[in-house]
């Protein structure tokens, strides 16, 4: 679970759709806002899952930017890496992922396009009281992408988010996912796990550090060593800065990235 830093004094699409549109109207409102603001929660920047969900009629937007050199000398640059965050029930919230857009070059060659769209939920099962937070993110994405950057199908995944709290200021965390992406006229299968140690550094500041692998059966699979750094603007707001490298022969020689979060009551 990352440690989050206060400062100081189609039916389903259509579903999600409706739920980030009419939220302003939904519950915005201060006057909605619980007395004591709980901690900003967020699934950025690193790759393991928060496994808490949104409060209640929250409303939150996760966006950043990232840089990366891959093996053989490909760069790739993708923002605005949007990610809509609804709670709209008391253990349940529903995500949008809007479409990314990639440039990749090398040797003055270049393709760019947009990727696909993703739909999800965020489900409690366990909550933080317990000895370990538990929760499960079931989640597709569609075929909105450009050529070069889609499946061409809508692809499912789900993914196991696990958390428990070290101390007062440090939390592990994990995750584990699958993925059931079409790739030609074939559908494969490849799975994710991560482990993340995440601390508060005192006041606005706080830190991770994080494993990252993905396994794709048949061939190489991307092992990666990733920390950043985070800052608490407000009790709402949040900015971070991130960085990584890999640690097998298929993944990116390094990545660099930023990106901010703001939540609405």
């Amino acid at each position: 679970m990352k440690r989050k830093v206060r400062l100081p004094g189609k039916h389903l699409f259509s579903l999600v759709a409706a739920c980030i549109a009419f939220s302003p109207v939904a519950g915005f409102a201060q006057d909605d806002a619980p007395e004591e603001r709980p901690p900003l929660t967020t699934d950025r920047p690193d790759f393991t899952e928060n496994p808490l969900v949104l409060y209640y009629r929250t409303f939150q937007i996760e966006s950043g930017l990232t840089y990366e050199k891959a093996s053989g000398g490909v760069k790739f640059f993708n923002a605005p890496e949007t990610l809509l965050r609804y709670g709209a029930w008391e253990k349940t919230e529903l995500r949008l992922g809007l479409p990314n857009y990639f440039r990749a070059w090398r040797s003055g060659n270049s393709t760019s396009g947009f990727s696909d769209t993703y739909f999800g939920l965020k489900h409690q099962l366990v909550g933080s009281d317990r000895p370990l937070t538990l929760a499960l993110m079931p989640g597709v994405t569609v075929p909105t992408g450009s050529g070069a950057f889609t499946s061409g199908a809508v692809d499912p995944e789900v993914q196991l988010i696990w958390g428990r709290g070290l101390d007062d200021r440090t939390d592990l965390a994990g995750l584990f996912a699958g993925f059931w992406t079409k790739q030609g006229a074939q559908r494969e299968f490849s799975w994710r796990a991560t482990v993340s140690v995440a601390r508060s550094l005192g006041g606005p500041w706080g830190t991770f550090l994080e494993y990252a692998g993905d396994y794709f059966p048949g061939s190489g699979d991307s092992h990666v060593v990733h920390n950043g750094f985070t800052y608490a603007l407000t009790p709402d707001s949040q900015v971070d800065l991130h960085y990584g490298f890999g640690i097998s022969n298929t993944a990116p020689d390094f990545f660099i990235g930023a990106g901010y979060v703001v939540r609405f009551w």
